[in-house]
């Protein structure tokens, strides 16, 4: 069982005030661009990479700053093992160096993913932005995910002693309906102080604010995939999916306890999108309707907000 919910950032012509073009990372990262971009499509992907570098201070004000990757379109143009160390601060030069060299002519999609990890919950946050959204989309959505700690592998721990150690977790501590109850009732509760937090941040960010949905409590037999070969290792715990107490349950009992714990069985495939997926039938795009502040004086290039440790413009 994990929970989930979803923030859409909502980008009008109010954020040109505070918009700034990328530096450090992000502007690293325009010059894997091949240098056939036409003045347009050069400025549309100047103002995607200063999207999510805002989403990035947001992030980092949040303590949810571990990298996991970064794909344009669908290179992979950073992607970090398990054990590193790397984060989201743009002043890391080494973090910029490990970018790989790319052949890029356009941003079409931009994501961002990262690691967070509480006391009770492990976090996966899916920071996804589109140049040409479907009508029925946000161009930018953060997805936010909270997997139980108690589920989650520990290091050197094979299948059957992990297996040993859930078994007996859920005999101390998710033995009876009573206390599965309490127990979701208290982790949701720090989920959501988590991801108010992360909303907060993202309003400071931008003015036009962002809506956020319900949270919701999900369940799936089979563990997640991403798109990408990079993730598909990383978050397939299935023991984080599919608690084994399950497995003693009728298909009547079951149901009967979705209902009560006010479970949703998740059948998505994947927790990442497909960046094929975009909608490219013209040039044109919401980020044409944004321009920078190419203020003097020095400034942030993410604004005052982050405390100047985002570097300069």
């Amino acid at each position: 069982m994990y929970l989930a919910q979803k923030i859409d950032v909502n980008l009008t012509t109010e954020n040109a005030e505070i918009l700034r073009r990328p530096s450090k990372v992000f502007n690293k990262i325009k010059t894997l661009f091949s240098g056939e971009m036409t003045p347009t499509e050069k400025k549309q992907a100047e103002v995607m990479l200063s999207v999510l570098q805002r989403l990035n201070v947001a992030l980092r004000n949040t303590g949810l700053d571990r990298l996991a990757g970064i794909v344009v379109n669908e290179d992979v143009v950073y992607d970090d093992n398990v054990d590193s160390e790397s984060n989201l601060g743009e002043g890391k030069e080494s973090l910029a160096d490990k970018l790989y060299n790319g052949d890029l002519n356009r941003i079409d999609t931009l994501s961002l993913t990262v690691d967070g990890e509480g006391d009770e919950l492990r976090y996966l946050i899916h920071v996804y932005i589109q140049r040409k959204p479907k009508k029925s989309d946000s161009p930018v959505r953060v997805d936010i995910f909270g997997f139980i700690n108690e589920f989650k592998k520990n290091p050197g721990e094979s299948e059957i002693e992990l297996a040993e150690r859930v078994k007996s977790l859920i005999e101390v501590k998710w033995s009876d309906e009573s206390k599965r109850k309490i127990k979701l009732d208290s982790l949701e509760n720090i989920f959501e102080k988590q991801v108010s937090k992360l909303k907060s941040q993202i309003d400071i960010q931008f003015p036009a604010k962002s809506t956020l949905n319900d949270s919701k409590r999900l369940l799936r037999q089979q563990p997640f995939k991403s798109h990408y070969v990079k993730d598909q290792a990383r978050y397939n715990d299935s023991w984080a999916y599919f608690p084994i107490f399950f497995e003693y349950y009728s298909d009547d009992d079951i149901s009967d306890e979705l209902n009560n714990l006010k479970l949703e069985v998740d059948q998505s495939e994947y927790w990442d999108y497909e960046s094929s997926n975009a909608v490219l039938a013209d040039d044109s795009s919401w980020t044409d309707s944004i321009s920078f502040s190419d203020a003097s004086g020095g400034e942030s290039s993410c604004g005052s907000s982050c405390g100047g440790g985002c570097g300069g413009s």
